[in-house]
Parts: structure tokens; C-alpha cells; sequence
């Protein structure tokens, strides 16, 4: 039996259903994202997000900028996560709100 079947057996065997389930809560994370958290570190990405710079770019001054403060660093990739949770509940806000949609 693989690894990750034995981590998900119960004492009545392996059930996939409740695999996933214990799988979805060990993979949750209880604390909230650095830029939500962090007031300081969310408005100086917000203001170079808005002079056109890149994640990448953001990420890489903010190590330089800040080399001793874990507080004001931040990978790109969680800045590109923040970009598209941002926009997907923008756009989820919008379609609430579309005529379209109330009409059905």
C-alpha cells in the first residue's frame, strides 16, 4: 500500500472520500496572508503594483530594501496569489450585481 494510503487508513480500511477530507484540513492554513496582515508591507506592494512594476521586481527591491526585516519581505509568488484572489472577488462581486444575473 502507497505511503499516502496508509497516512488516509482507518481501522475499516482506505476510504477515499474521507482521505480527501483529511487531506483538505491538514493542508489548511490557519493563519492570514502577509499582505492581509501585514498594513505596512500591502501598501508599499500596492504602490509599486501601481507604477507598472512587477512581482518579481516588488519582491526582489523589497529583499534589498529591507535584508533584516522578515516583516517587509514577500516572495512574488504570493504577491501573484494576492493579485488573483483580489480579482477573482472583484469579479465575483460584479457578476452578483449584473442585470443579467438578477433577471433569472
Amino acid at each position: 500500500m502507497p505511503l499516502s494510503a496508509c497516512a488516509n487508513a482507518s481501522s475499516s480500511g482506505y476510504r477515499a472520500a474521507v482521505a480527501d477530507a483529511a487531506c483538505g484540513e491538514r493542508v489548511r492554513r490557519p493563519k492570514a496572508a502577509k499582505l492581509a496582515s501585514n498594513a505596512a508591507l500591502r501598501a508599499v506592494v500596492e504602490q509599486r503594483l501601481q507604477e507598472k512594476w512587477s512581482p518579481q521586481q516588488i519582491a526582489g527591491w523589497l529583499h534589498r530594501t529591507y535584508p533584516e526585516d522578515e516583516a517587509m519581505q514577500i516572495s512574488h509568488e504570493t504577491i501573484y496569489l494576492s493579485m488573483a484572489e483580489h480579482a477573482k472577488s472583484r469579479s465575483t462581486a460584479a457578476c452578483r450585481s449584473c442585470p443579467a444575473r438578477l433577471a433569472r
